[in-house]
């Protein structure tokens, strides 16, 4: 598979499933980043008020970063790794965004102490920024995270 991966081809890289994919294409990766987009549709019933909330752009952020670890994961021909959100730490939501417009979500993997991973995302949508989090990542043993 090679880069961009597209909708639905990205559903075998994380373990989401519609309707709860909040990841469209999968545009960058590496060992410690991601940029991935999201085209938030007003047919998704999530979205209130023609805005997408704070608790869906921390979805779309750990989506991002689920999609980067298995793509890495393709790439070594490994299995998908597991994961879990252990705590999401100084989350900031400047905007909400408009229904209709891509977002970008920016992953970016910071460091990896034992099991845990700490990795932090923003979210921007035309360049403006939206919302950005800190995540710690608690990794199943025996994934390549």
């Amino acid at each position: 598979m090679k880069l961009p991966i597209h909708f639905p081809d990205i559903l075998s890289l994380i373990p989401q499933s519609p309707p709860f994919v909040f990841v469209d294409t999968l545009h960058r990766s590496d060992n410690s980043m991601a940029l991935a987009t999201y085209l938030p549709r007003p047919d998704v019933p999530f979205f209130a008020d023609g805005r997408v909330p704070a608790e869906i752009m921390l979805e779309m952020m750990a989506q991002t970063g689920a999609l980067q670890q298995g793509y890495m994961a393709l790439l070594r021909n490994n299995p998908k790794p597991k994961g879990f959100i252990a705590s999401i730490d100084k989350a900031r939501f400047e905007n909400l965004s408009v229904l209709g417009q891509t977002l970008e979500i920016h992953f970016h993997l910071r460091s990896v102490h034992g099991l845990i991973s700490v990795a932090e995302a923003q979210v921007y949508q035309r360049g403006i920024f939206l919302a950005e989090a800190i995540f710690k990542i608690f990794c199943v043993e025996g994934s390549p995270f």
